[in-house]
């Protein structure tokens, strides 16, 4: 049989896109059954990370009343959240690896949100800098070393080891990276096949970086002492139900558990 005629049954094309389609939609559809059933943490975390991010997206989207200006705390506010949903989209449908860059990047917007919050004045310079400069100056580990210098850096923020691990799984490339590499056998996949340790450590990540942003995010954007009293009540349910599998100790775990094989 020549090589062509093994692939006539493979789809291309539009056929392709449409296969693909149909294999995540079963994938999300799996997430959706399983993760209420995922012991107790995951559902919380699920419903509660709902909570936090319907304000975050009034919050970006002036839900309240507009403030007026430049809107660009607004606009940070709502690329996070954008970010966030869209994560949990992909780890629906079993893409991990692009969901945790994601998480990352909401991470990043957290550290640059806290230190607005904290020193008013960067966030002058960050408005004022051409990109060169900008991107220079608030890159994210600028961002991380003048939060230490505030004396911010026990506040639980993205810190380095865990924006060094989220890099290495899922956004720089090395000899030894595996894609969706979330199961015990160690075996890659090119995504859309659920995996209980990628729904796990996603979820944890996720509900981390949002609730690490939500807070400097309210505190710039004025909310009034009712809806931060809501927003405050909801961002500590979701950091108190993060638990388990983080990106910082997923090496870790899945050595334990081939060991255990």
């Amino acid at each position: 049989m020549s090589h062509n005629q093994a692939d006539e049954s493979v789809p291309e094309g539009i056929a392709f896109f449409r296969r693909v389609q149909e294999v995540a939609d079963a994938c999300a559809q799996h997430t959706d059954h399983h993760l209420p059933k995922m012991g107790k943490a995951a559902p919380q975390i699920f419903d509660n990370l709902g909570t936090v991010l319907s304000v975050l997206y009034r919050m970006g989207a002036c839900f309240w009343g507009c403030r007026g200006g430049d809107h660009l705390v607004e606009y940070l506010v709502g690329r996070s959240c954008s970010s966030a949903l869209a994560a949990l989209s992909l780890m629906r449908i079993g893409y991990y690896d692009e969901a945790l860059s994601l998480a990352r990047n909401v991470g990043e917007a957290a550290n640059l949100l806290t230190l607005f919050s904290r020193d008013i004045s960067s966030l002058e310079r960050w408005r004022s800098h051409d990109d060169r400069t900008r991107k220079s100056e608030f890159s994210p580990v600028k961002v991380r070393l003048a939060l230490e210098r505030l004396g911010l850096v026990d506040l639980g923020l993205i810190k380095e080891d865990r924006y060094r691990q989220l890099s290495t799984i899922a956004t720089h490339l090395s000899p030894q990276t595996k894609p969706q590499n979330y199961n015990p056998m160690a075996v890659p996949t090119l995504g859309a096949l659920f995996q209980e340790i990628g729904v796990l450590v996603t979820l944890n990540e996720i509900a981390t970086a949002v609730g690490f942003l939500a807070p400097p995010a309210a505190m710039l954007l004025s909310l009034t002492r009712e809806r931060w009293a809501h927003l405050k009540e909801a961002v500590i349910d979701l950091l108190s139900s993060v638990g388990g599998i983080h990106a910082t100790d997923l090496d870790e775990v899945m050595r334990a558990l081939r060991e255990n094989l």
